[in-house]
């Protein structure tokens, strides 16, 4: 968690999670990503998913590791409006070169250099275009709905 750490996790006392907060914030989404490598650093990859994303779901959650298990590649990503990014999935070779990103970079830093090399896993999902950011975002969904 980050900016709004004290407004949301009481929300959240229902769910059987772990929360983290990340006291860095305000240096953007890399060091977000860095703070969950730092208390994932012995797993085998870490799953980059954001909580406004309505339409990903645990069967496209699956998918997503399902394809990084069966292939090399070290990189997983979901396709949207001819888009790569989130969700998706890093591998542990990966680990190294996100921890090295600035505060000015991001992820999609990374994306790109694997991607010219031709070893990014692309999974077509387009719902994963659809972010619910304001209110109007979520009154717009629920009328299509």
């Amino acid at each position: 968690m980050g900016a709004f750490a004290e407004q949301i996790q009481p929300l959240l006392a229902f769910a059987n999670v772990e929360i983290t907060k990340n006291e860095n914030w305000q240096k953007g989404m890399s060091s977000s990503l860095q703070k969950s490598l730092e208390l994932t650093q012995n797993n085998d990859a870490v799953l980059v998913l954001l909580s406004d994303q309505p339409f990903v779901n645990t069967t496209l959650v699956n998918l997503i590791i399902e394809k990084a298990t069966g292939t090399d590649l070290p990189i997983i990503t979901t396709k949207y409006n001819n888009i790569v990014g989130v969700p998706l999935l890093f591998k542990r070779a990966v680990f190294p070169i996100l921890n090295a990103l600035n505060e000015q970079e991001s992820a999609k830093k990374v994306i790109r250099q694997y991607f010219r090399r031709q070893q990014v896993g692309i999974m077509n999902f387009e719902k994963a275009a659809i972010h619910i950011d304001t209110i109007e975002d979520y009154e717009r969904l629920l009328k299509e709905i």
